[in-house]
């Protein structure tokens, strides 16, 4: 072969053949990451599929609406509680104003002209 000549083609086997060698690289490559990308979606997809399963929002909805009818009905028996309280404490300040008054009378009537 011709010198001048194998100078022009051996560069030119080069360049083709190192263009062909990081063509393979690059497809080896997006390969790899393509199957990265596939795992790491199968991994979320399944981390999120195991959340939806975990979720107990409903159990929790129906432990709470559970939880704020009791506290209704506490709130109906303290109001029922706090007028009863009341009722009894104005009985207890009559009761109280009445022996208070049956006291002074009977102290009058010790007092009184027709025990002396």
């Amino acid at each position: 072969m011709d010198p001048a000549l194998a100078q022009i083609i051996n560069p030119l086997i080069g360049t083709i053949v190192g263009g062909v060698i990081v063509a393979l690289a690059n497809g080896r490559i997006k390969r790899r990451l393509d199957d990265l990308e596939d795992n790491r979606l199968a991994r979320i997809e399944h981390t999120v599929d195991t959340h939806i399963g975990d979720d107990r929002s409903a159990v929790i909805e129906t432990k709470l609406t559970g939880l704020c009818t009791q506290v209704d009905r506490m709130d109906g028996k303290i109001d029922v509680f706090t007028k009863g309280q009341a009722r009894h404490e104005a009985e207890i300040k009559g009761t109280a104003k009445f022996l208070d008054n049956v006291n002074t009378s009977l102290q009058d009537h010790k007092q009184g002209p027709h025990n002396a």
